[in-house]
């Protein structure tokens, strides 16, 4: 849910401030989608991780977001260190640049708010916690067993390949 806000949120600001669809603001468009999902992966991580120790998905998302909240905003201040002096750049390549940081600054700010609010809401309603399987008494299974012998196979005829010129070293 995330990518998908941010990005309709970085065209938001494209409009609002005035920018056209060109080259360098669909470049911003584009980068900013990997750098907008790490707030969400990290807060759902963290809220899942104590749904799986045995709290409560409520109170999970509760201490889950307390918990990482600092960390989100200063990695959201350090992005928006990176790219907002872009914005000050004079002269052509300052003008042809500004719009690129408007758009990425604008998309980690959103991303930033969604990934505070909106994430652990929808974690505490989606995420559950699931019974780990036991592993069966048998023994491995039989892929298990294939890859096993199959990797022990590769390996020996590696050593036995590699095994002669290295042992002129």
């Amino acid at each position: 849910l995330v990518i998908p806000v941010s990005i309709i949120g970085s065209f938001f600001v494209m409009y609002m401030m005035g920018f056209s669809i060109n080259v360098l603001s669909m470049l911003a468009v584009v980068l900013s989608v990997g750098l907008v999902v790490d707030d969400a992966i990290v807060m759902t991580e963290n809220i899942y991780n104590r749904i799986e120790k045995g709290m409560t998905p409520m109170q999970a998302g509760i201490d889950g977001a307390r918990e990482i909240l600092f960390a989100i905003i200063s990695t959201s201040i350090t992005l928006l260190c990176v790219f907002v002096p872009i914005v000050f750049m004079q002269g052509q390549t300052g003008r042809l640049f500004r719009e690129f940081a408007f758009v990425i600054a604008g998309a980690v700010v959103i991303s930033t708010f969604t990934a505070l609010t909106f994430t652990p809401m929808l974690s505490t309603k989606i995420l559950v916690r699931r019974e780990k399987k036991t592993h069966s008494t048998h023994g491995p299974s039989r892929s298990l067993r294939v890859l096993t012998s199959t990797t022990a196979r590769v390996w020996n005829s590696y050593c036995a390949t590699a095994g002669s010129p290295l042992s002129l070293w």
